[in-house]
């Protein structure tokens, strides 16, 4: 199961190592969600009891509650392919366990005909020595 690894330097500043691993889930994310790999992406990057909080919506439990979410968007005519998205990762808690994840995203689609922008908030925990999703939150700026 591909996920966002690393080693810790041990101290409070955001190790480049955690910040690579965390860049490569994104891309890991954008590229099996456009395949339409959806199990595989929520398997290899959500934790098993994962949350995800979207305006508008009940929170989302779990990973079977997730794919049935991504499932439905993608086969909503409405949702399409993410190209490319922008963020900012900052770790705010000791090393090695958390990483909180804070920034502001830009979706677009293809063929680059609308954007979504927006905050977001990620929790990455680490379990068996890989970080998973554990808390995600995505807020549109309106």
């Amino acid at each position: 199961m591909a996920c966002a690894t690393s080693t810790n330097t041990g101290n409070d500043e955001l190790d480049v190592s955690i910040t690579e691993a965390i860049v490569q889930a994104h891309s890991m994310y954008d590229e099996l969600y456009n395949s339409r790999q959806l199990e595989k992406m929520v398997d290899s990057i959500y934790a098993e009891d994962c949350c995800v909080m979207m305006e508008g919506r009940d929170v989302i439990r779990g990973r079977k509650e997730l794919l049935e979410l991504l499932c439905g968007f993608s086969k909503d005519p409405s949702h399409h392919r993410v190209e490319s998205n922008a963020m900012e990762i900052r770790e705010i808690t000791a090393p090695g366990q958390r990483i909180y994840e804070l920034g502001r995203y830009s979706f677009f689609d293809i063929p680059n005909t609308g954007r979504a922008d927006g905050r977001h908030v990620i929790v990455w925990t680490r379990i068996g020595g890989k970080y998973f999703i554990t808390l995600q939150s995505i807020n549109p700026i309106t």
